[in-house]
């Protein structure tokens, strides 16, 4: 009977190791297959690169890249100073006879995103890359989240990127016949990782940015068929004018949890971005947590190429699954541990909670003690905090 068991046991182990083998055998073929079913790659020699948000941060480390990859750089901004400090900080990346310009433009505006489009028209005559990096944030509270910063928020971030869509398509598509069978030109959301997972703090931005997977899934179909392809980054904090400013207003939760990932390099992540894009992968990611949220949530979005279509099979279950919720866990213990210093405050404290809690007080609706102990205690601790 032990020699029974012994052999059952082993016959289990070969068959084990002989579909694990197999299986590495086909994941290894995909990957070769690739080779020739993956899109063409555009190379940007020549090309004409369009960047919103290309005076700082990411957007200008994009237009950089560019420049070291050949191409004639447009950027566009809203400050006609931060542009002339832009070329100046693009310059010296262009190859011979390769040209950085500008063209001041609001993306919010749909009028200023057209004469935008028309001077690109006028001096180039065609688009083969738009990347799409103008972005906001006013990280609060929800509760603490006005009407105007979520109009605010979503008209930079998610009008503004449909803005500047639809005022270079027509280039875009005109412009893919210069790259050649199967090559095509690209569009690029910079989204973030809060457009993956939501983030205590940035109700209003994490609705932007998921916003933009969305628009750009149905985008993608839509001009698939005149050569352009679509693609989304997600960078995770990156060393930018944007991420500084945000720190400024940050909740402490949202700053507690922001410590547990490691802020990026604009140039890395441009470099990715410009990769990515160019080999015309749609799901983009510079970091592991970016990239197992991406192919968590990849759902029925294209994967173009091979590595996104086998990652995507294979791990968006149990593997990817397990390691996500450990992190959400943990940032449930953060949040939950910070209740009645700081959650309560921002839900009970705020003018209007008081106000409406009280018409409820006295139409004969009493609370609990705790719960009347803790809307208490939050008024007393966001009166504080505006008297402070």
């Amino acid at each position: 009977a032990p020699r029974a068991r012994s052999h059952a046991g082993m016959n289990a182990l070969e068959t084990s190791l002989t579909v694990l083998g197999a299986l590495a055998f086909v994941v290894a073929g995909l990957f070769l297959l690739g080779a020739f079913i993956n899109p063409k790659a555009l190379d940007l020699d020549g090309r004409v690169v369009v960047v919103t948000g290309g005076s700082s941060g990411i957007g200008l480390a994009c237009a950089q890249e560019a420049a070291r990859k050949g191409a004639n750089v447009v950027l566009l901004a809203r400050k006609p100073a931060g542009l002339a400090e832009a070329v100046e900080l693009v310059t010296p990346h262009l190859r011979p006879a390769r040209t950085v310009t500008t063209a001041s433009a609001d993306v919010a505006s749909e009028a200023s995103c057209a004469a935008a489009a028309a001077s690109v028209a006028k001096e180039h005559g065609r688009v083969h890359f738009l990347i799409l990096s103008a972005g906001i944030s006013e990280p609060a509270e929800f509760t603490r989240t006005s009407e105007a910063t979520w109009d605010r928020v979503f008209a930079v971030n998610v009008r503004g990127c449909r803005n500047a869509v639809r005022a270079f398509l027509p280039l875009l598509a005109a412009g893919a016949a210069d790259t050649g069978s199967g090559v095509g030109t690209r569009i690029s959301f910079v989204s973030s990782g809060a457009g993956l997972t939501g983030v205590y703090g940035l109700s209003a931005y994490c609705a932007s940015k998921f916003a933009l997977f969305g628009f750009a899934q149905a985008l993608y179909q839509e001009v698939l068929p005149v050569g352009v392809r679509v693609g989304l980054h997600f960078p995770p904090d990156t060393d930018t004018p944007l991420l500084a400013a945000e720190n400024l207003r940050k909740p402490a939760i949202t700053k507690t949890l922001s410590e547990t990932i490691a802020v990026e390099q604009p140039e890395d992540i441009a470099a990715t971005l410009v990769r990515d894009s160019c080999a015309g992968r749609f799901l983009s990611t510079h970091d592991w947590t970016s990239w197992m949220l991406a192919v968590q949530t990849a759902g029925m979005c294209p994967a173009p190429t091979v590595g996104e279509a086998v990652a995507q099979t294979l791990l968006a279950g149990f593997p990817l699954k397990l390691v996500s919720l450990s992190v959400i866990i943990d940032w449930m213990g953060v949040i939950q541990s910070k209740r009645e210093s700081d959650v309560d405050p921002a839900v009970f404290g705020t003018s209007e909670a008081r106000d409406l809690l009280a018409v409820a007080r006295d139409a004969g609706h009493p609370f609990p003690s705790e719960i009347s102990r803790r809307i208490g205690a939050a008024a007393e601790a966001a009166a504080a905090a505006a008297a402070a």
